[in-house]
């Protein structure tokens, strides 16, 4: 897919730029190798900035028709701010742009801000790229609208333009908001309003060389957009600068794009939604300091770098590959480590020797224990929040999966097995066992499976039961995966013995001594208030007494131990 869509880019598919921007925005599965095969490109990058109703659009669509009577292919990002609450966008600023959506010289694509401070699009600089790789000659990227610090196009664009009005308001303010810094260019649009040319006049001054990083004199332009007044001036200022960029000015360029894509790479592991809910929980329980948060976040991320780890045992590699394709597909990509036991050749892990492996190797927060002929159907957008509402309903939960039973026939699932669909309402629902064909166990739980059982069956009972013992739950999740088969009913028979066996041995009733206390364990509440009351032991104590004196003993055992003072 990579290098049709690479070689359909390079030709100037315009459907091949869209659908691999699409890809590359949201993170597709294989997306950083195509954007190292794709050809440099020489596109200048022209950053267009300034505060909200400077009238950068305007005076975009103007520039666009500037740049193309020249003969120049054009793109434009419009980046919009997306809603901290519902993290949706606008993306309304293409309206303006209307002129040139037929236009075979245009492409114009508007991006929404994802939450990023700095008024681009997270993934703007891997963008920018594929667009140099299609041929492009300029490139134009319009941010949401500056505030004091939102600078960061400065290290992006070859040439920032700042777009003011007359009306922004002192030379103070202009300085605190950091734009005497990154403007290569200054554009006062809407100067036929009363006070331009006094604004204008203030600009200048301050732009001595005491007040800016800049070796030659920032030009200051007046235009009026709507009208297309001073679009030629400042066109021709724009291509002059970005044939005379020094050195210099592309290495601190380069530099802060590498710094950008380390940072996102370092940050990519940190959910903002999971932070909120792990301080709701600690804002409830009446206790919460910031600091103290991000350094317990900061030392979890190193311990757990993914969301997922996604372990199976393998049988065969191309299922698996059949398997883990399906994941990818689902979204499973970045975010994830795939861990798998080799059984291809002989069967050199059993399923509990395995599973203790991947949960003591898995560095993911979810351990997705699967079998390799399982096909993911939902994404991972869905399961995360499955998970984060889970834990908000019970943070105690440790295992969870789609099928399982909350008692005698009362099984509930969610997965289509064997060809059928089976679904359950009211779900998640909590349960005492699930079944094995997908197993999600919480890392911080630190839980295993028994370590003196072997085979391939029973293990998720196995770890239901022992996260019941150290006091967490077990759910049924409404996440849809198809499994292809049914199981091996003959030989989960023939492991029962073993497993009933062996926890009849753990249930049973025992006597307990510390240094301190002696007491009687049962799994009856009845037994244990019986055999634990004083008129049982007082009967116990008489006996053993008895027992005592009445058994024979070599002299040595009734010799006191004399102790030197």
């Amino acid at each position: 897919m990579w290098q049709e869509l690479s070689a359909q880019l390079q030709q100037g598919d315009i459907k091949a730029l869209a659908r691999s921007i699409s890809l590359v925005e949201n993170g597709y599965e294989g997306y950083a190798s195509f954007l190292e095969q794709l050809p440099a490109g020489n596109a200048d990058i022209i950053g267009i900035t300034g505060p909200p109703g400077a009238g950068k659009s305007t005076l975009v669509d103007a520039l666009i028709g500037e740049l193309v009577k020249d003969g120049k292919k054009i793109a434009v990002l419009c980046v919009d701010p997306s809603s901290p609450f519902h993290l949706g966008a606008v993306l309304g600023d293409r309206i303006r742009m209307s002129e040139w959506y037929t236009n075979p010289s245009v492409f114009i694509r508007s991006l929404a801000s994802r939450g990023s401070m700095g008024g681009l699009h997270p993934m703007i600089i891997e963008i920018t790229y594929l667009l140099k790789a299609a041929g492009f000659d300029h490139i134009i990227i319009e941010t949401v609208g500056i505030g004091q610090s939102e600078v960061e196009i400065a290290g992006l664009a070859d040439t920032t333009v700042v777009v003011l009005v007359p009306e922004a308001g002192d030379e103070i303010q202009t300085m605190k908001s950091g734009l005497m810094e990154i403007a290569d260019i200054f554009v006062v649009n809407k100067s036929d309003r009363p006070d331009a040319d006094h604004f204008v006049k203030n600009l200048r001054l301050m732009l001595a060389p005491s007040f800016t990083r800049h070796k030659e004199e920032v030009p200051v332009l007046k235009t009026v957009a709507s009208q297309k007044t001073g679009i030629p001036e400042l066109a021709t200022e724009i291509i002059r600068q970005g044939s005379h960029a020094d050195t210099k000015k592309k290495a601190f360029l380069l530099a802060s794009k590498a710094w950008h894509i380390l940072q996102r790479i370092r940050m990519q592991h940190i959910d903002q939604q999971q932070l909120e809910i792990q301080i709701q929980e600690a804002l409830a329980k009446g206790s919460f300091n910031l600091f103290a948060f991000v350094n317990e976040v900061s030392k979890q991320q190193k311990e757990t770098p993914y969301l997922f780890s996604i372990c199976s045992i393998i049988t065969s590699h191309d299922e698996y590959g059949e398997m883990r394709k399906s994941f990818e597909n689902c979204g499973f990509t970045q975010d994830c480590e795939y861990i798998f036991a080799d059984n291809t050749t002989h069967n050199r892990f059993d399923a509990y020797t395995a599973i203790n492996h991947f949960l003591r190797e898995a560095k993911g927060r979810y351990i997705i224990i699967v079998h390799q002929d399982v096909r993911c159907i939902d994404n991972i957008s869905r399961l995360q929040k499955i998970l984060a509402d889970l834990t908000l309903e019970d943070d105690k939960w440790a295992v969870c999966g789609n099928a399982g039973a909350i008692g005698y026939h009362q099984d509930v699932r969610y997965i289509t097995n064997g060809g059928k669909v089976v679904t359950h309402e009211n779900l998640p629902a909590k349960v005492f066992s699930l079944d094995e064909n997908l197993l999600i166990v919480r890392q911080s739980a630190n839980i295993v499976v028994s370590a003196d059982l072997k085979g391939f069956h029973l293990y998720a009972a196995d770890l239901c039961l022992i996260a019941d013992y150290l006091g967490y739950s077990c759910y049924v999740i409404p996440f849809m995966v198809k499994h292809l088969s049914l199981g091996n009913l003959k030989d989960l028979k023939r492991h029962l013995p073993e497993f009933l066996d062996l926890y009849g041995r753990k249930l049973r009733r025992r006597f307990i001594q510390t240094p301190s206390s002696k007491f009687v364990l049962s799994n009856s509440s009845f037994k244990n208030r019986f055999l634990n009351g004083k008129l049982f032991f007082l009967v116990k104590w008489y006996e053993g007494i008895k027992l005592f004196f009445k058994t024979p003993r070599h002299k040595s055992q009734y010799r006191k131990t004399v102790r030197k003072e």
